[in-house]
């Protein structure tokens, strides 16, 4: 019988939590300001964005492979004359996943970090709804371990080796996106965008073998042309 154990952890569902309570809090602490300071007086407005269905999939453990659009927080600075804007999203995402074997135990190793920054264009559709163009600047880092390391290295043969795998992945590039929002109030809204991205950068395999000195090393260059489908929602707050 082959002993499994499980471990998944994502960072970012702890940080995009602490985040929802802290930007919600000023959100409505604004009401209950001295009517001193005039909202309307600013010359921008701070939208900070996080992922809906990324949390709903942390509460009820969906798969991961339903969500396309990796970046979890987003924030967004408009300006209130022309409706220009600068804008900037993050995700990061780790798991880890251990595996007992009859003569290897397995440990399996992610971490994804996908980070965008560009400009955008905000215009009114339709009383609630406000629609966005704009481009992104984009750097995806991928690096996956697979370690394979003998449990009885005492009783086995010499025939029982272990390994160290790990591919690290950078790519650079960007796109147009195009945004849609409805604002339920003032301060918050729901949006969704669809993105289109051409990236470049180099996957570098280095396999470290328990038995040998050496190591296997091979760089390789990649081209990708990526669709994020408007199938993400996110929760905005105005700040």
């Amino acid at each position: 019988m082959t002993g499994v154990t499980h471990f998944s952890q994502r960072l970012s569902a702890m940080l995009l939590t602490a985040l929802f309570f802290l930007s919600v809090r000023p959100a409505f602490a604004q009401n209950v300001i001295v009517k001193t300071v005039d909202s309307s007086d600013r010359r921008y407005n701070h939208l900070i964005g996080l992922q809906l269905n990324e949390l709903i999939r942390q509460v009820f453990n969906y798969d991961k492979n339903s969500v396309t659009n990796p970046y979890l927080l987003t924030y967004e600075l408009v300006s209130r004359q022309n409706q220009f804007g600068l804008r900037t999203g993050i995700g990061v995402n780790y798991s880890r996943q251990m595996f007992h074997g009859l003569y290897l135990d397995t440990t399996q190793t992610s971490l994804d970090v996908h980070f965008r920054v560009g400009a955008s264009k905000t215009f009114r559709l339709y009383r609630k709804f406000i629609a966005g163009v704009g481009v992104d600047m984009v750097y995806n880092y991928q690096k996956i371990d697979n370690k394979q390391e003998d449990n009885q290295p005492l009783v086995h043969s010499s025939n029982v080796n272990g390994l160290d795998n790990t591919v690290t992945s950078e790519l650079w590039g960007g796109g147009p996106e195009i945004s849609l929002k409805y604002q339920f109030s003032d301060k918050i809204a729901v949006g969704t965008e669809l993105q289109v991205q051409v990236l470049s950068g180099k996957k570098r395999n280095k396999t470290v073998y328990s038995y040998s000195s050496a190591d296997d090393t091979r760089t390789s260059s990649i081209d990708q042309r990526v669709i994020n489908l408007p199938t993400v929602f996110y929760i905005i707050l105005k700040l």
